[in-house]
């Protein structure tokens, strides 16, 4: 059988726990080859729908909203925004929790808005990435970060999932 024989002289963990097998393998005559079980596991993945211009809107106003003082330290916003599974990377390095990242001691956010470079990227129909870059003044110092933030689709609304804060330097 094809499958296990490419699994097994591959020494590729994907082809061999989660049968991703790369799709231009060819016959001499330039036909794909198939696998049978082994049909590759990510092929239905360009079938994702496009985000709605809406969807876009509302996600950039609930990650903007995240660096806005009247939102990100509202109790509310906070509990219907972060999953139940909520966890976050910090610029700092240091990991956070859903229950560390509620926070509801209030304080000044010098965060520059509209987001700089921010993209949507579509992982599956009711999950989406963005990424930005962020520029906020701390103790008087403009630092820079690439964020990332997962979004899913819960059927109360828009929660984020995950969140990454990377510095660099423009």
């Amino acid at each position: 059988e094809h499958g296990m024989t490419i699994q097994k002289v591959s020494g590729s963990p994907f082809a061999s726990v989660a049968h991703d097998f790369n799709t231009v393998i060819l016959t001499e005559d330039g036909e794909f080859v198939f696998f049978g079980p082994h049909i590759q596991y990510f092929s239905g993945t360009m079938d994702l729908p496009s985000l709605s211009l809406a969807d876009q809107i509302e996600l950039q106003r609930f990650e903007e909203a995240m660096w806005q003082q009247a939102h990100r330290f509202d109790l509310t916003f906070q509990e219907e925004r972060f999953a139940s599974d909520f966890f976050e990377f910090g610029r700092s390095g240091r990991v956070y929790s859903r229950v560390q990242a509620i926070r509801i001691d209030s304080q000044p956010i010098a965060a520059r808005l509209p987001l700089a470079n921010l993209r949507f990227r579509v992982l599956d129909v009711h999950t989406v990435q963005l990424t930005y870059d962020s520029a906020v003044q701390y103790d008087g110092v403009l630092e820079y970060a690439r964020r990332s933030s997962i979004w899913f689709r819960s059927p109360t609304g828009w929660v984020m999932r995950f969140h990454q804060g990377t510095p660099f330097k423009p």
